[in-house]
């Protein structure tokens, strides 16, 4: 990793949300929006922090806040935990993690068509709704065969191990520099919760990405994007009208979608993403009856 550049630390500044709310610093981004010495002042304090390759421990904590993922949510299970971070954190991630994505990008090492969320510049739930759509359409206008699945992983982001984090970011050949930053990072992070009136004690991050961390994203997608690439030799995607071969497995966050010519074709795929995702200690989540009434 070169030198961390001040228009860097501005850009990440520039497109963070004023309104966020500050973690356990209490700062929040308004200061360094509006502050613009201070802004230096912190571009100076994140350049030590990189050349040490070490983060603070006051970088390492977080404050959970329970937000309910649907109306009249009454079980733990259906909670997400949205982490308040300190906001100097969260500034420097985000510049580690544009230099992920450019360098992933350009050596093609994310297949932005098979994988979309989480990349930079990259949209692409539209794109890949828009494809399965017309996939679908073209099978029944020619009435050919086209089997779909869509798959989902239980508690994605709370499920992923560290490990596998690391293994990804090796397997990618990201430099150890920035491997090392993230190692540190994750090596001793912790949390507490509070609901109401109760908090609960600190305990520490064993397991799981940091949700509201600003490279947290990126590298839950390129997780996925090994598991996925891992799977697609079991099977080759459908052809559209235009006789372009599409991938056979397409992914937004931990959304899937499997698309083949064939049942079977299908049922492999499946057989090797679960195999895989048991491998890394995960699991989908249960299709749920009512979905389908």
């Amino acid at each position: 990793m070169s030198e961390l550049q001040l228009k860097e630390v501005r850009e990440a500044v520039r497109k963070a949300r004023a309104s966020s709310a500050p973690g356990p610093s209490g700062t929040s981004y308004k200061v360094y929006k509006y502050c613009p010495k201070l802004l230096l002042r912190l571009w100076y304090i994140l350049r030590v922090f990189r050349r040490r390759g070490r983060i603070p421990d006051q970088w390492r904590v977080a404050e959970g806040v329970w937000i309910p993922k649907e109306e009249n949510s009454t079980q733990l299970d259906q909670f997400r935990i949205i982490s308040l971070l300190c906001v100097e954190a969260k500034v420097f991630f985000s510049a580690v993690s544009k230099r992920l994505c450019t360098y992933l990008a350009e050596n093609t090492y994310i297949n932005t068509s098979v994988q979309k969320g989480g990349i930079s510049g990259m949209p692409g739930c539209l794109e890949h709704t828009g494809v399965v759509t017309q996939l679908i359409r073209e099978a029944r206008e020619n009435k050919g065969n086209l089997s779909v699945l869509w798959l989902d992983l239980e508690n994605a982001f709370g499920s992923i191990p560290h490990k596998l984090v690391q293994f990804t970011l090796t397997k990618h050949h990201v430099p150890s520099r920035c491997r090392d930053l993230i190692a540190d990072y994750y090596s001793n992070f912790r949390m507490r919760v509070s609901s109401g009136a109760i908090t609960s004690s600190w305990h520490k991050v064993e397991i799981g990405i940091i949700t509201g961390c600003t490279i947290s994203v990126t590298l839950f997608s390129l997780a996925m994007n090994m598991l996925t690439k891992s799977a697609e030799p079991e099977c080759r995607g459908p052809r559209t009208n235009s006789g372009q071969r599409q991938p056979p497995i397409r992914a937004f966050m931990d959304d899937l979608t499997v698309m083949t010519e064939s049942v079977p074709g299908c049922r492999w795929i499946l057989k090797g993403l679960e195999e895989l995702v048991e491998w890394a200690r995960m699991c989908f989540k249960p299709p749920n009856p009512d979905q389908w009434c």
